[in-house]
């Protein structure tokens, strides 16, 4: 019954990813120039910040149940396999691009843009890291320098707040317990 509803809500993901169009183009000219950002650099200023922090959050939120399925069950269909597959590398690439592309370390103030972006950083260096464990997926080739960039940013903002604190724990004990392949 669980793995019914696991693979419904993979279904529906599915649905989504093909039903937003927007989120799969790298920049959206459309917005105004006060919260618009350029694919590479940091955003200029708060606004554009918490934007690019929300869009890169929910791309790997909606291709994230496929890396999930592909590591944790066995698909039997060879068309769904590779389809799955192909989402989930969009999963990695997604996170590759929210590590290399936030500037965490350039904000100097706090505010909500900064704990979200922090927490996104986190989640996209440990499932870049869960992806290395699994040994099933051709990962980025920067990949050991986009999580050690995780952990120097999480290093930076620790002493503001101890939950960062528990992140950069966490991901240290993570780091140092994967085998570099």
């Amino acid at each position: 019954m669980l793995e019914t509803r696991k693979l419904d809500h993979i279904c529906s993901c599915w649905q989504c990813v093909y039903c937003v169009p927007a989120l799969n183009n790298r920049y959206n000219p459309g917005l105004p120039p006060l919260i618009a950002w350029e694919e590479k650099g940091p955003a200029p200023n708060e606004l554009a910040l918490i934007l690019q922090i929300r869009t890169s959050h929910l791309r790997q939120a909606l291709y994230q149940p496929f890396l999930f399925c592909l590591l944790h069950h066995q698909l039997e269909d060879v068309q769904s396999h590779e389809s799955v597959l192909r989402l989930s590398q969009k999963c990695l690439r997604y996170c590759a691009e929210s590590l290399d592309g936030l500037q965490m370390e350039r904000q100097q103030w706090r505010h909500g843009g900064v704990w979200f972006g922090l927490r996104l950083m986190f989640k996209s260096a440990i499932t870049l890291l869960a992806a290395v464990r699994s040994g099933v997926m051709v990962m980025p080739e920067e990949w050991q320098s986009l999580v050690h960039r995780a952990q120097v940013v999480l290093v930076m903002w620790e002493k503001d707040a101890i939950d960062i604190h528990w992140m950069r724990e966490i991901l240290d004990s993570i780091i140092s317990d994967t085998r570099k392949p």
